[in-house]
């Protein structure tokens, strides 16, 4: 017969995390609104899907979906350094 071992934790904090892998889209979305780093997250998350798409790049000439994603960047990077967002 085996026997198991239990320990005892004290666990701080709301129980959401507790139940939760990850903070809800939402959750995630007003902490980056909240914390002004929304428009500098998303030109990082557009940074990685362009050098992903710069890995699969066959031709020299860039693709219009490459040169929109390279805008759009460019784009919320100038919106992460000249603007915050304000809730209505």
């Amino acid at each position: 017969m085996m026997t198991a071992e239990y320990r005892t934790y004290t666990l701080s904090g709301p129980l959401f995390w507790l139940l939760c892998d990850r903070p809800s889209e939402r959750t995630r979305l007003q902490y980056h609104l909240k914390t002004g780093d929304y428009f500098g997250v998303l030109a990082t998350a557009l940074g990685f899907v362009e050098e992903a798409f710069e890995e699969k790049e066959d031709s020299i000439i860039p693709s219009r979906e490459l040169l929109l994603l390279r805008d759009l960047k460019k784009d919320a990077q100038y919106l992460h350094k000249e603007y915050r967002i304000c809730e209505k």
